[in-house]
């Protein structure tokens, strides 16, 4: 079993992990980073959220992982480290944006099985995989239109809010630019009253134009 999974790996990392994870700097494997980071406890922590991360997202490649620790090291080091940073990547993304760490999360798993089965089928041809290659392509476009989809959605509510101030600033331009003028006027007198030590009054209310703007 070995002997099949380990070319299989093999290919699979020469495309690059790190390129499954859209936007990400390519890490550096553990041997190469700093001391703090080759820490025995720092080391054991990543490649234990690396492997959970694998084992609840792409199962297939967890077993291929497996015989890699002890048979090339190096490989499984690179692997880890590039897996840690996708793992730590959607995690951030988790917590600042839902929606898009649903979908990021989506196009990895979907980009991830293409490699595997591509890797496969390039170590050991065969028609079921040829047919499984075609519909994990599939899965992988459908992965990307909903992501370029939630991206629209998000870009299309950012331009809504932009085009609702602009109209604000349109319509209310005169008595913004008074409010402001007369703010920035009575400012400079508090400021005078204070510096001489006599009695600040209070600042007028904002119009709704200027609160809004």
């Amino acid at each position: 079993m070995r002997n099949v999974l380990l070319p299989v790996l093999a290919i699979f990392l020469a495309g690059g992990l790190a390129a499954l994870a859209q936007n990400e700097k390519r890490p550096v494997p553990l041997s190469a980073a700093p001391s703090e980071w080759r820490s025995a406890s720092a080391a054991e922590e990543r490649e234990a959220a690396a492997l959970a991360f694998v084992r609840a997202n792409h199962p297939e490649l967890a077993l291929l992982l497996e015989p890699l620790k002890a048979m090339k090291p190096e490989q499984y080091e690179k692997a880890i480290a590039e897996l840690d940073q996708v793992s730590r990547g959607l995690a951030n993304l988790k917590k600042s944006d839902p929606r898009r760490y649903q979908v990021g999360l989506d196009v990895w798993k979907a980009r991830s099985r293409v490699e595997v089965i591509a890797a496969q089928l390039a170590s050991a041809p065969s028609p079921e995989l040829e047919s499984q290659l075609k519909i994990a392509l599939g899965d992988q476009v459908d992965a990307q239109l909903a992501r370029q989809r939630l991206e629209r959605s998000i870009t299309e509510e950012r331009l809504k809010q932009i085009n609702k101030s602009i109209e604000n600033l349109e319509t209310n331009r005169d008595s913004i630019i008074e409010s402001r003028h007369r703010e920035l006027i009575k400012k400079g007198q508090r400021t005078r009253r204070r510096d001489e030590g006599q009695p600040t009054p209070a600042r007028p209310a904002r119009t709704k134009g200027e609160r809004q703007a």
